[in-house]
């Protein structure tokens, strides 16, 4: 799959938890998929990704999912995605 595929679905993940469709753990889970998906991507991004996803389910698993800011996440995800390479030829 190309990044820009990749970069289209990471914006539909943003759109889907801004609207509460999909809960904290399966942002997070979705997130590190796409994200191990990515072609070309600075490594300190994915690390950023994965750190950021250790995070969320931490979260979760000692109940603190309410406390996460939702708007700061998603304007993180928005700048991360800014920095995902073309692949197209």
């Amino acid at each position: 799959m190309s990044n820009e595929r990749i970069a289209d679905r990471l914006q539909a993940l943003a759109a889907a938890f801004e609207s509460r469709e999909i809960s904290v753990q399966s942002f997070a889970t979705q997130l590190a998929g796409h994200a191990a998906a990515l072609e070309a991507m600075d490594y300190r991004k994915i690390k950023e990704a994965q750190q950021v996803q250790g995070q969320l389910l931490l979260a979760v698993e000692t109940g603190r999912e309410g406390e996460i800011d939702r708007q700061t996440l998603l304007a993180w995800l928005r700048h991360w995605i800014l920095a995902i390479p073309n692949t197209n030829p």
